[in-house]
């Protein structure tokens, strides 16, 4: 049979067990947390070419063309369970727009 001071030592031994794991979990979350976004970032980089084709057809405006696409999105985001950040996703839309302007250009 075992005295409270095995009892103690154990409890002890596995606090610290404990205790060690406890910022391995939380860096863990956190990188979950980091790849999900990552990824959720660059499915939507994908999607956002053919709601940007469409823009290009239905609408004049470079800004009506943006709230399209931005709309579009956050639609297939909400249905895909995509985390959506719109500063995100509007900078993506302006990066492609200058990307696609210099390839044009030469």
């Amino acid at each position: 049979m075992y005295g409270i001071n095995e009892w103690l030592r154990l409890l002890a031994a596995v606090l610290a067990g404990i205790s060690a794991c406890i910022p391995l979990a939380v860096k863990l979350c956190a990188y979950v947390k980091k790849a999900r976004s990552e990824s959720d970032r660059a499915c939507i980089a994908r999607l956002l070419l053919a709601p940007m084709k469409d823009a290009e057809k239905l609408f004049i405006s470079g800004e009506e063309r943006k709230e399209y696409v931005l709309g579009a999105i956050a639609s297939l985001a909400e249905t895909l369970g995509l985390e959506l950040e719109t500063k995100a996703v509007s900078d993506m839309i302006d990066e492609l727009c200058e990307f696609a302007k210099t390839v044009n250009a030469g």
